[in-house]
């Protein structure tokens, strides 16, 4: 249980509980993304069975998912969709990423790219120099004209669009570079063995 001013760490689990006899009882984890409400029964067994953990492992199963926008290029005029943002879930978290995040993770997004349909109108994402920021980055383009959308386009905030698609992912030491922060007590799904 958590008392206000106990510290989050990894040497003692901490959780709010909350509720009533009647109404049931459920504890609340601070989380790497935010929190995770569960009822009491749930955290217990979820403790003596090990998915009750301190930050993300190597080798936690995750999801990325990818998703669309549809606008009309600045330049050209013509609609074209853009990858609006990427998110990585694991367990009761979830990342939320734009394209030009990957820009120090290129190889990630290898992985990313392969996995857009091939029957949409994306445009091509790729290193294009931005004569506002004065050098190169990772950025969508049209898919008519390839004129870049910058990197503060309202776009690119990371939760907007259509999702196009999802697959599954294991955390090795690349995903948790791109995650950053990794600390905070989740219940977490069964592995697999």
């Amino acid at each position: 249980m958590r008392h206000p001013g106990f510290p989050v760490d990894h040497a003692l689990p901490a959780a709010h509980i909350g509720g009533t006899a009647e109404a049931g009882y459920t504890a609340t984890l601070k989380t790497v993304t935010g929190q995770q409400v569960l009822p009491i029964e749930e955290l217990l067994a979820a403790a003596f069975s090990k998915r009750l953990r301190f930050g993300i492992a190597i080798g936690t199963s995750g999801q990325v998912e990818i998703f669309v926008s549809a606008l009309h290029c600045w330049s050209c005029g013509s609609e074209t969709q853009i990858v609006s943002g990427i998110h990585v879930v694991v367990g009761p978290n979830r990342f939320r990423f734009s394209v030009p995040h990957f820009d120090s993770h290129l190889g990630l997004f290898e992985l990313i790219r392969h996995r857009l349909p091939s029957n949409r109108q994306i445009g091509v994402v790729r290193q294009r120099y931005s004569r506002t920021q004065g050098q190169s980055y990772l950025s969508n383009g049209c898919v008519h004209c390839d004129a870049i959308f910058g990197q503060f386009y309202d776009h690119d905030d990371g939760s907007t669009g259509e999702k196009i698609c999802e697959f599954a992912i294991a955390i090795d030491g690349q995903w948790l570079e791109a995650i950053h922060n990794r600390d905070g007590w989740g219940v977490y799904p069964r592995q697999a063995e």
